[in-house]
């Protein structure tokens, strides 16, 4: 967990060398030890590593691992993050319908749990609420986000599993 914690961090203050280190390091221990929910923390992770570098066909291929194992052992707390960083390289693929439509499931998965965010993660989820909303307008806003809610899961995970690789 150490190791996520590191790469986390260093994806937070932008620094990707070292965050390709600790997360490459994570997920071979995690993997070894076969904590299969921690390898998909560190998944999600390298997934977020890859999209800030650029790297979308990568980052894509990691977050479908990570929610090929979040969702076959059941890890419901986790799949709102990972839906959030689908949505961010929905955004970069230039999908904002797609990304809005996860974002809000990702939202009402994390009221019904009761699940709060970081200072941090918030301000970077807002970040990104702002170009779907200026993509879309706020029309379409409202009406993807009365579509929504956390029953919408399952159909999102399909969807990100079921996305050909770029």
């Amino acid at each position: 967990a150490c190791l996520n914690n590191l790469l986390a961090c260093c994806l937070s203050q932008r620094d990707l060398e070292a965050a390709r280190t600790f997360g490459e390091r994570s997920l071979a221990i995690r993997e070894r030890l076969g904590d299969r929910v921690g390898a998909s923390s560190t998944l999600q992770n390298l997934a977020a590593l890859a999209r800030m570098q650029g790297e979308l066909e990568e980052a894509r291929r990691r977050l479908r691992l990570s929610m090929e194992t979040t969702w076959g052992v059941g890890a419901r707390s986790h799949l709102a993050g990972l839906l959030e960083e689908h949505a961010k390289l929905l955004v970069l693929e230039g999908d904002a319908e797609a990304a809005a439509r996860c974002l809000f499931s990702a939202e009402a998965l994390r009221e019904e749990l009761g699940a709060s965010l970081g200072e941090d993660s918030r301000a970077d989820l807002e970040e990104l609420e702002g170009r779907v909303h200026e993509a879309l307008g706020a029309a379409a806003i409202e009406r993807l986000r009365n579509e929504s809610d956390s029953s919408d899961i399952e159909l999102r995970v399909r969807e990100l599993l079921a996305a050909p690789p770029e």
